[in-house]
């Protein structure tokens, strides 16, 4: 629960515009999760980190990005992977059609997230 209200909260930051601080609310929420069982949770936050990592051009958003991935298949979080899949994509740059079609196959498996992540898929170009 920790992991996921400091999770939140560095989203919250980034929203209002203070990167400097929202990356280590992201830290700090993989830090509270490191050492326990791998989780949607866990893919969740890793996920979140990649995307402000990727949002500040920083270069180890690639790297974290796929850790995400492969962490999110492994535990099962379809939502997870995707942000992550688009985190990585948008750090790689164009072409994008990965993030897309990985969107487009979340819509049919959740489509309550598909078409949130879709839509920001297409909003990252």
């Amino acid at each position: 629960m920790l992991a996921d209200a400091l999770s939140w909260l560095s989203r919250a930051i980034w929203l209002s515009g203070r990167f400097e601080e929202a990356l280590p609310a992201a830290r700090a929420a993989l830090e509270a999760l490191s050492g326990l069982e791998e989780t949607p949770q866990l893919a969740r936050a890793t996920a979140r980190l990649s995307q402000l990592e990727m949002l500040g051009g920083l270069p180890q958003a690639e790297r974290r990005a796929r850790d995400a991935i492969a962490l999110a298949r492994r535990v099962g979080d379809t939502h997870a992977e995707v942000n992550a899949r688009i985190n990585l994509a948008t750090a790689l740059g164009p072409p994008q059609a990965g993030a897309i079609s990985a969107a487009r196959r979340s819509r049919q498996k959740r489509p309550s997230c598909g078409a949130r992540t879709a839509g920001r898929a297409l909003s990252s170009r």
